[in-house]
């Protein structure tokens, strides 16, 4: 049996809206958390941006981490293995369109099986703790 709290996480983000329908609210945050798979190691002042633009969205932390690895991961991941991956920035309008591809796809990979998440993990924990902090003062 699964602890309650998982299933309260769950069941939260079965409700939150699906990124075909939320896109006014997701495209900021796409963009944002694309970075983190950019072919360069994000500085201070990239994880502040990130941070400063998901805090002021209307997502919280849970839902957050729901749209990096179940939304961008699978379509960006594949940057940061490549020998000469993109550095500069993902095009907004490719972002979108591979990650509404995906969407629409009937077959997932779980997130079980991400085997390279712990390449954007730790940059993760430092923007999470840094929404946390925006949001706790009304900083962002």
């Amino acid at each position: 049996m699964r602890p309650l709290y998982q299933q309260i996480l769950q069941d939260h983000l079965r409700a939150m809206k699906t990124a075909l329908e939320d896109l006014e609210n997701r495209r900021p945050v796409w963009r944002a958390l694309s970075d983190l798979f950019l072919d360069n190691e994000p500085q201070p002042s990239d994880l502040e941006y990130i941070s400063r633009v998901l805090a002021k969205s209307p997502y919280q932390i849970a839902e957050l981490e729901h749209i990096l690895y179940c939304e961008l991961y699978p379509i960006c991941i594949g940057n940061l293995l490549d020998v000469a991956g993109e550095w500069a920035g993902f095009a907004d309008e490719w972002l979108e369109a591979a990650i509404r591809q995906y969407e629409n796809a009937s077959i997932k990979t779980p997130r079980a099986l991400h085997a390279f998440e712990w390449m954007v993990s730790g940059h993760w924990k430092l923007i999470r703790q840094r929404i946390a902090e925006m949001r706790n003062v009304g900083a962002p």
